[in-house]
């Protein structure tokens, strides 16, 4: 591996921490935007304001109209509305153009990115009002410094917080506030010709809820250990141990704290040019404080990956994965889940891309749709099948102006029903969202 290509690796393995966790954690506390994200990056080394030697300030801009067929999740009688979505963005970065001799500049690599989100819904429903989420708005900051200086030993430090404001799952109750907050620091050492390496990680993530999930704000450490052995020149063996150590903020929910330990070992690389593929298995345990724990095949942490890229301008991603997730509805959930994802790009100028996903859900108990709903008709426990797809195809007019369409199906079918504490209604936990758009967008 080059010194560029060292750097580029331990930068690129930051950002993705800090963007992808909080991508991941967000769906795992079951709440779900909907939505799917306009273009926030622009092409490193292309355009941009050149603020001094390597760095450029990006900036952009996307718009998008569209429909939401069901705001508030509903298992009937769906309160549908036209829909706008504005995002700007600014990202200061010294990465260099992707055709440069080096990927990265020389020295500290950093990027720093903040985007808003504003989301307005056009329907006149009173409810829509009630809930306050007519008119929204999500911020996010995110922060990554690498401080490799070759291939042998790496720092790299990240922090990433994000707003989001979302419609609650029952129409006229209090927005879903969300205010996250994750941050790492990542050491990375390859001795000899790095057939052995090592990396090192602490992370801390605060989810600070508001409105009626005010009870579930919690705090979460983070130690991980990955170690692993070059098998072949770019293949390796490792062995990957983690222990997080979550605990909520409000006392009424001490009985939920718990510290997840994960050990499990795989292998991971490339089995062509073309194919990559990683496949690891190991043990789970929540250790919660009051004893609800995955038990039996709960405990076993497993999961599958593999990317084809049968020409240069096409991919396709298939995952699997079983595991046990914390979750702010219960204690936690049993799930299995695949995704299946391809992107295809045209001379380009045409980047059209699907994906289809399907998530099994077994809560440990009565879970919840909301805090102040009590469960009812879900036998021992709550099963929830998850099911999303969608299509998108973006028109590159410039390498800094697109134009694009999309579809969005999200589907969950659950044994679960709830009583509405309000109307005294017994609500189903199922519901088909469907959503279409349009978008336009400059990314200099």
């Amino acid at each position: 591996m080059t010194r560029a290509g060292a750097k580029a690796s331990g930068f690129l393995f930051a950002l993705l921490l800090t963007l992808l966790a909080a991508e991941v954690r967000a769906q795992e506390a079951g709440v779900q935007a909907g939505y799917v994200g306009l273009p926030t990056r622009a092409n490193p080394g292309d355009g941009g304001l050149i603020i001094g030697e390597g760095s450029r300030l990006h900036a952009g801009v996307g718009a998008e109209v569209g429909y939401d067929s069901n705001v508030f999740y509903q298992p009937s009688g769906a309160l549908s509305s036209p829909i706008l979505r504005v995002v700007p963005f600014l990202d200061l970065t010294n990465q260099q153009s992707s055709q440069s001799a080096q990927t990265l500049a020389v020295g500290v690599s950093y990027d720093l990115q903040a985007t808003l989100q504003y989301r307005h819904l056009f329907s006149d429903d009173a409810r829509i009002d009630a809930s306050n989420i007519r008119d929204t708005f999500s911020p996010s900051v995110t922060g990554v410094l690498d401080f490799s200086s070759n291939q042998r030993l790496g720092l790299a430090l990240s922090d990433s917080f994000s707003r989001s404001e979302e419609a609650p799952y029952t129409p006229g109750r209090s927005e879903i506030i969300r205010n996250s907050n994750l941050a790492a620091a990542q050491v990375h050492w390859a001795p000899g010709g790095g057939r052995i390496q090592g990396t090192l990680r602490y992370s801390n993530e605060v989810d600070l809820y508001e409105g009626d999930y005010h009870q579930d704000r919690n705090m979460d450490n983070e130690i991980m250990l990955d170690l692993s052995w070059r098998w072949f020149p770019k293949t390796a063996l490792y062995v990957n141990l983690s222990q997080g150590f979550i605990r909520y903020l409000d006392d009424s929910q001490s009985n939920r704290d718990s510290n997840p330990l994960r050990a499990k070992a795989g292998i991971r690389g490339l089995i062509t040019e073309k194919l990559s593929a990683g496949v690891s298995a190991g043990y789970a345990a929540g250790f919660y404080r009051d004893g609800t724990n995955p038990q039996g095949f709960g405990t076993l942490s497993g999961s599958a990956d593999t990317v084809w890229r049968p020409t240069f301008l096409t991919s396709i991603s298939l995952a699997y994965r079983h595991d046990f997730q914390n979750s702010i509805i219960s204690h936690y959930y049993n799930v299995d889940s695949l995704h299946l994802a391809v992107r295809h790009a045209i001379e380009n100028r045409v980047i059209v891309s699907a994906f289809g996903h399907y998530e099994n859900r077994r809560y440990d108990s009565a879970a919840r749709l909301d805090p102040n709903m009590p469960i009812v008709n879900a036998g021992p426990t709550r099963t929830d099948n998850a099911t999303g797809a969608g299509l998108a195809a973006d028109y590159y007019v410039k390498y800094w102006a697109y134009a694009g369409i999309g579809y969005n199906l999200v589907v969950n079918s659950s044994n679960a029903a709830f009583v509405d504490t309000t109307s005294g209604q017994t609500v189903s936990a199922n519901f088909v969202k469907h959503q279409v758009f349009a978008r336009v967008g400059l990314t200099y």
